[in-house]
């Protein structure tokens, strides 16, 4: 993982942000997949649509409160591009049709 990390940041660096669209577009083609949905799927249910409760008699911790938010956060970015690349291939289409 830290070698993919360090690889991530010199090129962050050397070669720029892929584009909005194209990424959107692989995040749309990693989650339509089948393997991708049923990960989708479990993320939405398992963490996304979870209730953080207090244990016994303790009151939540802020950490675990920010940690549960992070992690929807990158649930909600994945939902977003997804949501993006669909708007994208919409608008493509109506265009399309309309030329």
């Amino acid at each position: 993982m830290n070698t993919q990390f360090s690889l991530w940041l010199r090129d962050k660096w050397t070669e720029g942000d892929q584009t909005t669209e194209q990424l959107a577009s692989d995040y749309r083609a990693t989650f339509t997949t089948q393997a991708g949905h049923r990960v989708l799927m479990h993320m939405l249910s398992e963490i996304y649509c979870t209730v953080v409760e207090p244990s016994s008699s303790a009151s939540l911790d802020p950490l675990v409160l920010a940690t549960a938010n992070g992690r929807r956060i990158a649930i909600h970015e994945i939902l977003d591009n997804i949501a993006l690349a669909e708007q994208i291939e919409t608008k493509s289409k109506e265009d399309e049709d309309g030329s």
